[in-house]
């Protein structure tokens, strides 16, 4: 798949994820995506196929109480990989967590087959999802 086609579907998941519409978020993952959470936090590990990533977001989503929020900096993309850049900020536990984050994703047959997310602020996110 041609770059700024890896770079738009990267985009309408970003867009799906912070309209919290999972399904359309789902679309863009393989049946057999691997993404993989650092830290130590409870959300931490990885997650094996579009059905766990799909329940780490949903999670995600209820511990911060849907306050989470993203607001994408740039897509940067080749025929393979693409990097997501942005900011993020949640509410939990009465505290506000947030970092600076990219998420490279691998791209195979026009959808994302695996991803990492890093963290800026990982010892507050681990603090906040501990």
């Amino acid at each position: 798949m041609a770059a700024n086609e890896n770079a738009d579907l990267i985009r309408e998941g970003y867009q799906a994820f912070q309209w919290m519409n999972l399904a359309a978020f789902g679309h863009i993952l393989t049946d057999d995506c691997v993404w993989h959470v650092p830290g130590r936090g409870e959300l931490a590990g990885v997650k094996n196929g579009r059905q766990a990533i799909l329940e780490y977001y949903t999670d995600l989503g209820k511990l911060t109480g849907g306050t989470i929020n993203i607001q994408l900096h740039d897509v940067v993309a080749n025929e393979e990989h693409v990097v997501g850049l942005h900011h993020v900020s949640a509410k939990r536990a009465g505290k506000t967590v947030e970092s600076m984050q990219a998420i490279v994703f691998h791209m195979r047959d026009g959808r994302v087959s695996e991803a990492w997310e890093l963290l800026f602020n990982l010892y507050g996110m681990d603090e906040a999802f501990a």
